[in-house]
């Protein structure tokens, strides 16, 4: 056995002496006993007990008196005392790269945050070994006398000659994620930020951190701010979505890991009608009518809170009132978000499409149905009104003589606007009024008429009947007059046209009646005094 001295009288290695022999035996156990003690299996006294398990502290290494560690007499009569060490210790990274050295029965071992100037600077694997030698002295007693042999050395290292070492590790985080984002850095940024809806995951989300070395976490570790800890399992914990905010959710073991979760709400829903350029407002009007030009359709403003920090698919409760077809129609208000789209009196989602990340604003389009109301939309909590309306009167040019010129057609024209009182064209569409109102089926038909009449018997000189009727007329009739003579009969309208976006002309063409009856002598004449006329719409109704 290496290391022994040679000065004393009773060296055992000296053939034939049993005592000393059974002496060496019992150093051999002890020193093969304590190289496996050193190889970390718990019996090496360390504090604390689980080197390295907590990043950013120190720990500390020492030697039991390796030759009496389990120590059992072999006879009554030796026994080894007085063993004194000395202990070169060194530390190692998973690479073999020497961190550091001390000389000492004990070894500490530090750590801290990169650059913090301790010897472990990162979680990973390492390695503490030592070497040196350990002098010790053997006694003898016989009876009452004790005598007392050596000193004797022997080298603190394997059988083979070889370094005793224990590798330990320090235990950092690793990385922290949630859904799909994952952090390895304690300042996140865009990559490292989730963004989710108000109340996404039924209001819940769950966060987990993975050690570095990979393995299992220390006792009560990581521990984290900006989240709860799971009562089974440190290493995730839960953060609520419920409340609109920005948070930071960090694991700490030693370094800290961090990522960034913001809850996005609705804060404010405005609309505008689409293309009129004005500022957005509580409420907007459109026309009613369903067709697809900007004039029945309203852009509806969704303001967030906070502002997205990066695109996301942003899923919110959204619903429609207000927003059926006419009976036996299917022409129903429409909300167009994105890829998602809501239709009628209904409730449902809509995931927002891009969102300006300087304003924190995306956008939606409701497109009227065909009856004239209000329609409310909601998403996220936030509404706004789109009145869906149809110009009844509208601006209407009268291309007609001071006298009727009975069988001569003239021409009327109308074209309703959002904007029926207005007297300039504002939009530059050569309408006055904003807003022309395009693609409806107008009709133009008489609404009241006034007529005179008389029979004139020319044999007798004298009136056999004569007056004045005014008759008001609905959509659809054709009074009777008189003398067997209809509406339609003295008035007459064309198809109308829309000679251009918004602008409806029609031809109208007033007749006269008159007839002699030669073999009475009497004349028979209905003349138009006035009439009135007015439009309907067959794509729009009224509730």
């Amino acid at each position: 056995m290496k290391g022994f001295g040679t000065n004393d009288r009773r060296n055992p290695w000296k053939p034939g002496n049993c005592a000393d022999l059974r002496l060496l035996l019992f150093a051999a156990v002890v020193l093969a006993h304590s190289a496996m003690a050193v190889t970390y299996t718990g019996s090496l006294p360390v504090t604390p007990t689980r080197p390295g398990h907590a990043f950013c502290t120190s720990f500390n290494v020492s030697l039991n008196d390796l030759l009496v560690d389990g120590q059992q007499e072999m006879d009554d009569e030796y026994g080894i005392t007085s063993v004194t060490q000395s202990v070169h210790w060194s530390v190692f990274s998973s690479s073999g790269t020497l961190l550091a050295e001390q000389d000492g029965t004990s070894a500490t071992v530090t750590s801290s945050l990169p650059g913090g100037g301790g010897i472990i600077t990162a979680p990973g694997e390492y390695t503490i070994s030592f070497s040196g030698t350990a002098t010790y002295y053997l006694v003898r007693q016989d009876g009452d006398e004790q005598t007392t042999e050596g000193p004797f050395t022997v080298g603190l290292s394997s059988s083979t000659g070889g370094r005793l070492s224990m590798p330990f590790s320090f235990v950092g985080v690793g990385s922290v994620s949630c859904e799909d984002v994952m952090s390895t850095t304690a300042t996140p940024g865009e990559e490292e930020t989730l963004v989710v809806p108000v109340n996404y995951n039924n209001g819940s989300l769950t966060v987990t951190a993975y050690p570095s070395p990979s393995g299992t976490w220390p006792s009560a570790k990581p521990v984290w701010s900006g989240a709860t800890a799971t009562a089974q399992d440190a290493a995730t914990a839960t953060i609520s979505t419920g409340t609109p905010g920005t948070y930071t959710v960090t694991a700490t073991c030693g370094n800290c890991v961090a990522l960034t979760v913001q809850v996005i709400g609705v804060s404010g829903l405005t609309a505008r009608r689409k293309g009129s350029g004005t500022a957005f407002g509580a409420s907007a009007t459109i026309a009613a009518g369903g067709k697809s030009s900007d004039v029945h359709k309203a852009e509806i403003k969704i303001q967030l809170n906070p502002v997205p920090l990066k695109q996301a698919y942003l899923t919110f409760p959204a619903s429609l009132t207000g927003a059926a077809a006419h009976q036996g129609t299917n022409v129903a208000a429409m909300l167009t978000c994105g890829n998602s789209t809501i239709t009628g009196n209904a409730t449902g989602t809509v995931t927002l499409g891009q969102v300006d990340l300087g304003t924190g604003t995306a956008t939606a389009t409701l497109k009227s149905s065909n009856v004239t109301r209000t329609c409310t939309v909601t998403i996220g909590g936030q509404s706004a009104g789109v009145g869906m309306v149809m110009a009844a009167v509208g601006n209407r040019k009268y291309d007609w003589p001071e006298y009727f010129i009975y069988g001569v057609s003239h021409d009327i024209d109308f074209f309703p606007t959002l904007q029926e009182a207005a007297d300039s064209d504002a939009d530059g569409d050569g309408i006055p009024g904003e807003g022309a109102i395009d693609g409806h089926g107008i009709h133009f038909y008489v609404k009241s008429i006034t007529v005179r009449y008389w029979q004139y018997d020319w044999e007798n000189f004298e009136y056999i009947d004569y007056g004045e009727d005014e008759t008001g007329v609905s959509i659809g009739e054709d009074p009777l007059l008189r003398y067997n003579l209809r509406l339609s009969d003295i008035m007459d309208f064309d198809d109308t046209t829309e000679t251009r976006p918004g602008q409806y002309t029609d031809t109208e063409t007033v007749y006269g009646f008159y007839d002699y009856d030669d073999s009475t002598c009497v004349e028979t004449s209905l003349e138009v005094e006035t009439y009135m006329f007015a439009v309907y719409d067959d794509d729009v109704y009224t509730e």
